[in-house]
Protein backbone atom coordinates (compact mmCIF):
# COMPACT_ATOMS: atom_id res chain seq x y z
CA UNK A 1 0.00 0.00 0.00
CA UNK A 2 2.82 2.45 0.79
CA UNK A 3 4.51 1.80 -2.57
CA UNK A 4 1.16 2.25 -4.33
CA UNK A 5 0.60 5.54 -2.51
CA UNK A 6 4.01 6.83 -3.60
CA UNK A 7 3.53 5.65 -7.18
CA UNK A 8 0.03 7.07 -7.51
CA UNK A 9 0.18 10.17 -5.36
CA UNK A 10 3.73 11.46 -5.83
CA UNK A 11 5.31 11.90 -2.44
CA UNK A 12 4.90 10.62 1.08
CA UNK A 13 6.48 12.42 4.02
CA UNK A 14 6.50 10.78 7.44
CA UNK A 15 5.71 13.05 10.40
CA UNK A 16 6.70 11.52 13.77
CA UNK A 17 4.33 11.30 16.73
CA UNK A 18 4.32 13.84 19.53
CA UNK A 19 2.28 15.82 22.04
CA UNK A 20 0.80 19.32 22.01
CA UNK A 21 0.08 21.41 25.07
CA UNK A 22 -2.19 24.44 25.02
CA UNK A 23 -3.12 24.60 21.32
CA UNK A 24 -5.37 27.67 21.07
CA UNK A 25 -8.69 27.63 19.19
CA UNK A 26 -11.91 29.64 19.16
CA UNK A 27 -14.79 27.35 20.17
CA UNK A 28 -18.20 27.65 18.52
CA UNK A 29 -21.30 25.66 19.53
CA UNK A 30 -21.84 22.52 17.39
CA UNK A 31 -18.83 23.30 15.18
CA UNK A 32 -15.81 21.15 14.42
CA UNK A 33 -12.37 22.40 15.41
CA UNK A 34 -9.58 21.10 13.21
CA UNK A 35 -6.50 20.54 15.33
CA UNK A 36 -3.03 20.99 13.85
CA UNK A 37 -2.51 17.19 13.98
CA UNK A 38 -4.71 14.09 14.02
CA UNK A 39 -5.57 13.61 17.70
CA UNK A 40 -4.63 10.22 19.11
CA UNK A 41 -5.69 11.05 22.67
CA UNK A 42 -7.09 14.37 23.87
CA UNK A 43 -5.86 14.76 27.46
CA UNK A 44 -7.44 18.11 28.33
CA UNK A 45 -9.68 20.87 26.96
CA UNK A 46 -9.60 23.94 29.19
CA UNK A 47 -10.64 27.57 29.25
CA UNK A 48 -8.11 30.12 28.03
CA UNK A 49 -6.94 30.86 31.57
CA UNK A 50 -6.75 27.14 32.43
CA UNK A 51 -9.17 27.55 35.34
CA UNK A 52 -11.98 25.42 33.86
CA UNK A 53 -11.48 21.89 32.53
CA UNK A 54 -14.18 20.62 30.17
CA UNK A 55 -15.49 17.04 30.01
CA UNK A 56 -15.31 14.74 27.00
CA UNK A 57 -18.69 13.58 25.63
CA UNK A 58 -20.41 16.31 27.65
CA UNK A 59 -18.67 19.46 26.40
CA UNK A 60 -16.85 18.08 23.35
CA UNK A 61 -16.43 14.98 21.21
CA UNK A 62 -13.19 13.76 19.59
CA UNK A 63 -12.79 12.62 15.98
CA UNK A 64 -9.93 12.23 13.49
CA UNK A 65 -10.47 15.85 12.42
CA UNK A 66 -10.05 17.23 15.95
CA UNK A 67 -12.84 18.07 18.41
CA UNK A 68 -16.46 19.17 18.12
CA UNK A 69 -18.18 21.35 20.73
CA UNK A 70 -21.39 19.64 21.81
CA UNK A 71 -24.58 21.65 22.43
CA UNK A 72 -26.08 21.55 25.91
CA UNK A 73 -22.94 21.19 28.05
CA UNK A 74 -21.31 23.77 30.33
CA UNK A 75 -18.89 24.82 27.54
CA UNK A 76 -21.81 25.47 25.16
CA UNK A 77 -23.53 27.49 27.90
CA UNK A 78 -20.38 29.58 28.42
CA UNK A 79 -20.06 30.16 24.66
CA UNK A 80 -23.72 31.21 24.35
CA UNK A 81 -23.17 33.79 27.12
CA UNK A 82 -20.45 35.53 25.08
CA UNK A 83 -21.27 38.62 22.99
CA UNK A 84 -20.39 37.94 19.35
CA UNK A 85 -18.69 40.43 17.07
CA UNK A 86 -21.00 42.20 14.61
CA UNK A 87 -22.42 39.61 12.23
CA UNK A 88 -20.50 36.78 13.91
CA UNK A 89 -21.28 33.82 16.12
CA UNK A 90 -20.54 33.69 19.83
CA UNK A 91 -17.22 31.99 20.57
CA UNK A 92 -14.89 31.36 23.46
CA UNK A 93 -11.13 30.70 23.32
CA UNK A 94 -10.08 27.26 24.55
CA UNK A 95 -6.82 25.34 24.94
CA UNK A 96 -6.42 21.72 23.82
CA UNK A 97 -3.77 19.26 25.06
CA UNK A 98 -3.39 16.07 23.04
CA UNK A 99 -1.03 13.48 21.63
CA UNK A 100 -0.85 12.56 17.95
CA UNK A 101 0.39 9.49 16.06
CA UNK A 102 3.05 9.15 13.40
CA UNK A 103 1.42 9.92 10.06
CA UNK A 104 2.35 9.72 6.40
CA UNK A 105 1.52 13.00 4.68
CA UNK A 106 0.56 12.17 1.09
CA UNK A 107 0.76 14.98 -1.44
CA UNK A 108 -1.10 14.38 -4.73
CA UNK A 109 0.28 15.14 -8.14
CA UNK A 110 -2.46 17.73 -8.52
CA UNK A 111 -0.70 20.04 -6.05
CA UNK A 112 1.88 21.03 -8.64
CA UNK A 113 2.71 20.99 -12.31
CA UNK A 114 4.74 17.79 -12.54
CA UNK A 115 5.26 15.87 -15.74
CA UNK A 116 6.40 12.28 -16.10
CA UNK A 117 7.59 9.61 -18.48
CA UNK A 118 5.44 6.51 -18.17
CA UNK A 119 6.24 3.04 -19.52
CA UNK A 120 3.98 0.02 -19.62
CA UNK A 121 4.74 -3.46 -20.90
CA UNK A 122 2.48 -6.43 -21.56
CA UNK A 123 2.20 -9.77 -23.31
CA UNK A 124 -0.86 -10.47 -25.46
CA UNK A 125 -1.85 -13.68 -23.73
CA UNK A 126 -5.24 -13.93 -25.44
CA UNK A 127 -3.79 -13.76 -28.97
CA UNK A 128 -0.47 -14.58 -30.56
CA UNK A 129 1.69 -13.92 -27.50
CA UNK A 130 3.30 -10.77 -28.86
CA UNK A 131 5.10 -8.52 -26.43
CA UNK A 132 4.45 -4.77 -26.33
CA UNK A 133 6.11 -1.83 -24.67
CA UNK A 134 4.61 1.67 -24.75
CA UNK A 135 6.48 4.75 -23.56
CA UNK A 136 4.75 8.07 -22.97
CA UNK A 137 7.38 10.79 -22.94
CA UNK A 138 5.36 13.73 -21.67
CA UNK A 139 2.31 13.26 -19.53
CA UNK A 140 0.62 14.75 -16.51
CA UNK A 141 -0.78 12.49 -13.82
CA UNK A 142 -3.74 13.65 -11.75
CA UNK A 143 -6.26 12.12 -9.41
CA UNK A 144 -9.48 11.45 -11.29
CA UNK A 145 -11.69 13.69 -9.17
CA UNK A 146 -11.55 13.65 -5.36
CA UNK A 147 -9.94 10.77 -3.55
CA UNK A 148 -12.53 7.96 -3.51
CA UNK A 149 -11.05 4.72 -2.20
CA UNK A 150 -12.44 1.62 -3.92
CA UNK A 151 -11.42 -1.54 -2.14
CA UNK A 152 -9.08 -3.60 -4.31
CA UNK A 153 -7.67 -7.08 -3.82
CA UNK A 154 -4.59 -5.85 -1.94
CA UNK A 155 -5.19 -2.17 -1.17
CA UNK A 156 -7.50 0.73 -1.86
CA UNK A 157 -7.67 1.65 -5.54
CA UNK A 158 -7.66 5.34 -6.45
CA UNK A 159 -8.77 6.37 -9.94
CA UNK A 160 -5.92 8.16 -11.71
CA UNK A 161 -6.04 10.13 -14.93
CA UNK A 162 -3.03 10.28 -17.25
CA UNK A 163 -3.17 13.16 -19.70
CA UNK A 164 -0.81 13.01 -22.66
CA UNK A 165 0.69 16.32 -23.70
CA UNK A 166 2.77 17.37 -26.65
CA UNK A 167 6.47 17.56 -25.81
CA UNK A 168 7.50 21.21 -26.29
CA UNK A 169 11.06 20.11 -27.13
CA UNK A 170 9.97 18.28 -30.28
CA UNK A 171 9.07 20.63 -33.12
CA UNK A 172 9.84 18.80 -36.36
CA UNK A 173 7.18 17.09 -38.48
CA UNK A 174 7.17 13.33 -38.26
CA UNK A 175 8.54 13.22 -34.73
CA UNK A 176 6.61 11.25 -32.15
CA UNK A 177 5.85 14.06 -29.74
CA UNK A 178 4.15 11.99 -27.06
CA UNK A 179 4.92 8.31 -27.24
CA UNK A 180 6.68 5.35 -28.77
CA UNK A 181 5.18 1.92 -29.22
CA UNK A 182 7.28 -1.20 -29.60
CA UNK A 183 5.27 -4.23 -30.70
CA UNK A 184 6.84 -7.64 -31.27
CA UNK A 185 6.45 -8.81 -34.83
CA UNK A 186 5.56 -12.48 -34.33
CA UNK A 187 5.44 -13.11 -38.10
CA UNK A 188 9.25 -12.68 -38.31
CA UNK A 189 11.40 -15.39 -36.78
Amino acid sequence: PRAAAIAMYGSVTQVPSGTVTGEEHPAFIDRAIMLANIPLEVTAVTSEDGATTYTRNVDYAVGPFGIRILPGGPLATAIAAESPAAGGLPSLPILVDYSYPTVDVIKPFTTGQRFYRVMTGQTNEGGNGERRRIQCFYCKIALNGGIPLNQGAEFGVIPVQIKLLADPNIMDEGEAAMWQWEVQNTAVA
